[in-house]
């Protein structure tokens, strides 16, 4: 069990539906070249049935990545029959059950763009209806044609369906721009940024085998070697499953770049002082972090600094690491 001294990162909530009116207009980024795929290779076609375009768009998806599944086996996992149909946070639980990371795209036409150009198709939520009578629908855009000014699209009952620039993104707009791409825990996003490629591993880490977080969250540290947060929830992982030499060693990594990172400054003296290397431990620490959380009594991270140098100090007289742990303050 990992302890409970150590500092981890909390989770971010779910998604909730789309509001019928949607955000202002928006619109592709008018330098759009003719690299981007007219349609991305071996996206599979699941011709939906009635109230089916979540299953189907989700088995689309799912068949890209690699993980095998039709609508008719999704359709009992995700359907609500009191809305008639099916819910965002439920294909996002659905995909991280088949071992795959759902990450939302921002809400910019720009990042669908960023993501096509990766070879990623994008599960979409459409309004095809109007704003007071809408007409919810999921589908799955796999290519572009900025020549034309069309999208390729697999919706509903066709496979390949072309839909104009125009009418696309004002359905996608009531949509409130609402995107997924589903990838394997190896593979980033193109068009999503730390923080929330973070809360989806996060979220995925419930669920998910300790292999598989390890994979994304080490793709996530390989995509962006400097982010604090990415490297301090990587090195919690391999801390959480006992190998705390990889844990010290993304501990130092951070403060290497970012000697102010309080969070692994803390973590760091705590891991030290369990294996009996206090002296190292005393000297990750602030020279007087008691001070320093009476100064900020508001600050959690300045009273943990202030509780994990009580535990270095007790580790330090010959201690042992549970009788430490729960050492009282000091009588003031």
């Amino acid at each position: 069990m990992p302890n409970p001294r150590i500092l981890f990162l909390l989770l971010l909530a779910l998604p909730l539906f789309g509001c019928a009116s949607g955000p202002p207009a928006k619109f592709f980024p008018p330098d759009l070249t003719g690299d981007l795929p007219a349609e991305i290779s071996g996206v599979p076609f699941h011709p939906q049935d009635a109230l089916q375009c979540g299953p189907a768009a989700l088995a689309t998806v799912l068949g890209w990545s690699g993980v095998a599944a039709s609508p008719q086996a999704l359709e009992p996992l995700l359907f609500v029959p009191e809305r008639n149909g099916t819910l965002q946070p439920e294909i996002l639980a659905q995909a991280r059950r088949h071992g795959r990371i759902p990450y939302e795209i921002p809400a910019e036409p720009a990042a669908l763009v960023d993501e096509l150009a990766a070879g990623h198709p994008v599960l979409v939520l459409q309004n095809n209806g109007l704003g007071w009578a809408p007409a919810w629908h999921y589908a799955v855009v796999v290519g572009m044609d900025p020549e034309n000014g069309t999208l390729r699209l697999r919706s509903g009952t066709h496979e390949d369906y072309d839909l104009a620039f125009e009418t696309f993104l004002n359905t996608w707009r009531r949509g409130d721009y609402w995107g997924i791409v589903v990838l394997p825990p190896e593979e980033m996003p193109a068009s999503v940024r730390p923080a929330p490629v973070l809360s989806a591993i996060t979220a995925f880490a419930r669920i998910a085998k300790p292999p598989s977080v390890e994979t994304a969250l080490g793709a996530a540290v390989a995509r962006w070697p400097e982010d604090a947060g990415l490297r301090f929830a990587l090195a919690n992982h391999w801390y959480a499953q006992g190998r705390h030499d990889h844990a010290e060693a993304e501990y130092r990594k951070i403060l290497a770049f970012a000697p102010d990172a309080v969070m692994a400054r803390n973590n760091l003296a705590w891991l030290l002082a369990e294996q009996g290397r206090t002296d190292e431990a005393l000297a990750v620490l602030p020279a007087d972090p008691g001070k320093t959380a009476k100064t900020l009594p508001s600050d959690p991270w300045a009273q943990s600094l202030a509780d994990t140098a009580r535990f270095v100090r007790c580790r330090a007289e010959g201690g042992s690491v549970a009788a430490c742990e729960n050492a009282p303050p000091p009588v003031e």
